[in-house]
């Protein structure tokens, strides 16, 4: 959580701090929305996790058809926190997802 949050204020700090042309006061300003969006995505991860740990959220298993283009930017089991398995035969996916 601290690589986005120090993303955020560090481009931020730069902003406030120094006189920036107009093309780099864009580009950290995207920096800072999508270092946000990350951000929030990994507390999201973490309240989902604690309440699984705390009983109050279930997980389904749910099997969908990917196209080629997703199943090539899936995860590996191991890079993943959440279980993935790859069944290329089929040409589909199983996930886990919650309830």
């Amino acid at each position: 959580m601290r690589t986005p949050l120090t993303a955020i204020q560090g481009s931020s700090e730069i902003m406030t701090n120094y006189s920036l042309p107009e093309a780099k006061q864009k580009q950290l300003s995207e920096m800072i929305n999508s270092e946000s969006k990350r951000l929030a995505r990994l507390i999201q991860t973490f309240l989902d996790v604690e309440r699984l740990a705390e009983g109050q959220m279930d997980l389904k298993r749910e099997v969908f058809r990917a196209s080629a283009g997703r199943r090539q930017n899936l995860p590996s089991a191991g890079s993943s926190p959440w279980p993935v398995s790859r069944k290329l035969a089929f040409r589909s996916i199983v996930r886990w997802t919650a309830c």
